[in-house]
């Protein structure tokens, strides 16, 4: 038996020309990356996805585009497509 645990803080806040995460985990999981590399990015994404952050970030209006400042980081916001998100136009 484990005690039940309350989920890690996330906050998200405006600041000059993006938005900052603060969350003590996620933070820690963006030094401990090594952001050189496509594969840990991705695994860095998922992990952060499922964290909530993105969605955390969607519900404080963050924007595809905006900067977003992690752990001393800039990465660029790039949520992942919805099943309610338009389809590209396909050629013909």
């Amino acid at each position: 038996l484990r005690p039940i645990q309350a989920p890690p803080s996330l906050r998200v806040d405006r600041v000059d020309g993006g938005w900052r995460v603060a969350a003590s985990h996620v933070e820690r999981w963006v030094r401990m990356s090594d952001l050189d590399n496509a594969e840990a990015v991705r695994y860095l994404q998922d992990r952060m996805e499922r964290a909530g952050v993105e969605r955390a970030l969607v519900d404080a209006g963050a924007q595809p585009g905006d900067d977003v400042v992690i752990a001393d980081h800039v990465f660029t916001f790039e949520p992942a497509p919805t099943p309610d998100d338009p389809k590209p136009a396909e050629d013909d």
